[in-house]
């Protein structure tokens, strides 16, 4: 659920240093215009071809952020499927580049079916109680 927000609305621009980062979708409260957060993303040609022999496009998941005021509503998922949803739309081969954030790479590992190439690390999380002993309580 998203709570309070209304329609969202999604924009696209370039980023302020397109060759490095590419597009930011934008996410907006169509309702009030208040900025939800952002989506950065970057196209890239990959070396194998479609059947017209034009290379395949990647989008590559850069970053995202989701705006404090609106943080824990879910809108991380969405944000995510609204990118998934345009790299279908646009036969685009989705991916990212080294996250180092993550909860983010979890978002993309089990509720999206991505799944690290190479390397990467485990990370376990868990409520605040069990690492009770990470602030000098027994």
């Amino acid at each position: 659920s998203n709570g309070d927000i209304g329609e969202i609305a999604i924009g696209i621009s370039s980023h302020r240093n397109p060759r490095r980062y590419g597009q930011t979708l934008l996410f907006f409260d169509n309702k009030n215009g208040n900025k939800l957060g952002f989506a950065l993303i970057k196209q890239k040609k990959i070396s194998t071809v479609c059947e017209s022999g034009e290379p395949h496009l990647s989008s590559l998941l850069i970053g995202m952020r989701v705006e404090k005021p609106f943080r824990g509503k879910g809108l991380s998922s969405l944000f995510m499927a609204v990118w998934l949803h345009f790299c279908l739309e646009f036969g685009a081969v989705p991916g990212a580049e080294k996250i180092n954030k993550p909860l983010l790479a979890l978002l993309l590992q089990h509720k999206f079916g991505l799944h690290p190439t190479g390397g990467g690390i485990d990370v376990e999380i868990s409520p605040l109680e069990y690492n009770s002993h990470f602030f000098g309580k027994s």
